[in-house]
């Protein structure tokens, strides 16, 4: 296991056909909880495809979804440590100014993305890995605990 939330839990698990290792977010059999991910999905095939269809903007990649059990299950890219584990790596000593530089320059290429996109990103944190160092040395935008399109109601936060 990867980690649990609120609304489910991530596992990692390897593709049969591909072979790839591949992250799977289990969403917990409740209603509001798979409607959440059901909006998530949309606003990930929306960036994955017409936002970022080259993969250059810094945006986690949404392999497929699949229903299991009842359980709506989202399979993404395997991201690797994420910041606050890599702060903790390094003993909390900081980051170096050019490792610095370049997270911030990805994770605002990601945020200028989203903004053309009509999406805001409601829970950047280096401890819940919204941004992750991948083994490339990219930092990816994941999905958030509320991620919503600039027309979602406030009461309503999309996943």
């Amino acid at each position: 296991m990867l980690g649990c939330g609120t609304f489910g839990q991530v596992v990692k698990c390897r593709a049969l056909d591909s072979g790839e290792v591949v992250a799977v977010k289990v969403i917990k059999n409740h209603p509001a909880y798979h409607h959440q991910a059901r909006v998530e999905v949309g606003i990930l095939q929306q960036l994955n495809g017409r936002t970022d269809p080259e993969d250059q903007q810094h945006i986690v990649r949404l392999r497929e979804y699949f229903v299991h059990a009842r359980h709506l299950c989202l399979v993404f890219e395997l991201l690797h440590v994420n910041l606050y584990e890599l702060l903790k790596q390094n003993n909390f000593r900081g980051l170096s100014t050019s490792l610095l530089r370049l997270f911030l320059g990805q994770l605002l290429t990601s945020l200028r993305a989203l903004r053309r996109a009509g999406v805001i990103h409601c829970d950047i944190k280096v401890r819940c890995g919204a941004a992750e160092h991948t083994t490339a040395g990219l930092t990816r935008i994941r999905p958030p605990s509320s991620l919503r399109t600039s027309s979602s109601s406030p009461s309503t936060p999309a996943r």
